[in-house]
């Protein structure tokens, strides 16, 4: 599970320094607000989210002979603008209080105490997405409990299945469920692991600093739905916390509906005899590095010469691109993205890697019964 991007730069940056972490809830004005702030020696660093909005502000300052000063930025093209300033005092009993004062000169009392982690329940506790955030982020396992989710009531059918979607307010993250046309058990299965997707989305989202909005833009650009099967792909593109470059990519699940169990590529396309590793074991890459990989190759070279012969910057003729290859299903077969560096990110989604239903009618793997058209 991947931290937020402000804890590994104060990783980095307090890696020899003891940093004191303080994890606070209380109130600017009548506003809830959750705020994890960082300090080392008079160095103060931060993020707080509104509880109504979950969008993450970042905070730097100082410690000073009055309490401690942080600042609210956000970057206008090249230009730093301060858009608020925090003086706030810790006092004998572990709370916090001081001012917000805001560009325009608005001014709100602030009010914090400590926050036990002991003290929260997500609703979605069960979800992988919550339990490795409760160990790996608290900070962000709390906004799990915050984030406001809209339910839409329009449902959409989708050959026997009825589809209802819903989405993270104010923002365009979105994902459905499954309301009809499957078994009770099966759909609950279905449903979570769609929904850890979204949730993991959703925190993504919301923890994209460096502007007034989060540069984060998802897209669910494929639903397959068949008898056994249902696939989905979100593209992803981000540009936060002023990295360097915009980064992105697909993010897809693929379901067996008579189980409800998430597939892995080679349940759909088998190519290699023998017993497969779990994707958590540590034969894993070993496995798709020296076995999976090279007959996967192979068969991309013979379905198609002419892409895989030519060597340039996107050099598909290699067994490294196709080792941890993403994939899922649409109208036109199996899709395959090759993994590339960002610096051949261009590189990732061609257009033409896909494996037709009859070729993987050849590759069916007997001990999975999936069916494809």
């Amino acid at each position: 599970m991947k931290t937020t991007f402000l804890s590994f730069l104060l990783l980095l940056a307090f890696s020899n320094v003891r940093a004191d972490d303080y994890l606070l809830k209380g109130n600017i004005g009548k506003y809830p607000v959750v705020f994890d702030l960082f300090m080392s020696g008079n160095q103060i660093e931060g993020t707080y989210f509104y509880t109504s909005s979950c969008i993450d502000i970042v905070l730097k300052g100082e410690r000073t002979d009055n309490g401690v000063v942080l600042y609210a930025s956000h970057y206008n093209g090249n230009t730093e603008d301060t858009t608020e300033t925090w003086r706030v005092t810790e006092n004998a009993n572990k709370s916090w209080t001081g001012k917000w004062i805001g560009k325009k000169g608005k001014v709100y009392d602030v009010v914090l105490a400590p926050l036990d982690i002991k003290t929260i329940i997500t609703p979605y506790d069960r979800l992988p997405v919550a339990r490795e955030l409760k160990t790996s982020s608290e900070y962000n396992y709390i906004r799990l409990a915050h984030l406001p989710v809209v339910k839409d009531t329009a449902t959409v059918k989708n050959g026997k299945y009825i589809l209802r979607y819903y989405h993270l307010k104010n923002a365009a993250i979105d994902m459905f469920e499954v309301v009809g046309g499957l078994d009770k058990q099966i759909a609950t299965k279905v449903n979570d692991l769609l929904l850890n997707k979204f949730l993991e989305n959703a925190w993504n989202y919301c923890g994209c600093t460096g502007s007034d909005t989060p540069d984060y833009q998802y897209t669910i650009d494929n639903v397959f739905l068949s008898d056994n099967v249902l696939s989905v792909n979100i593209a992803v593109e981000f540009y936060c916390n002023q990295a360097a470059h915009p980064e992105g990519g697909n993010d897809p699940v693929t379901i067996d509906l008579k189980t409800g169990r998430q597939l892995v590529l080679e349940d759909i396309l088998s190519l290699a005899t023998g017993p497969v590793p779990s994707e958590q074991s540590e034969n894993w890459g070993s496995y798709r590095e020296g076995v999976y990989g090279p007959k996967l190759l192979a068969l991309m070279k013979k379905l198609y010469p002419k892409q895989l012969a030519t060597s340039n910057e996107c050099d598909y003729s290699v067994v490294e691109p196709w080792e941890v290859a993403q994939f899922y299903v649409t109208e036109n077969g199996l899709y395959l993205s090759p993994s590339f560096p960002h610096a051949a990110v261009s590189c990732r989604n061609p257009d033409w890697s896909y494996i037709s239903f009859e070729e993987l009618k050849k590759h069916k793997n007997p001990k999975k019964p999936i069916t494809l058209p």
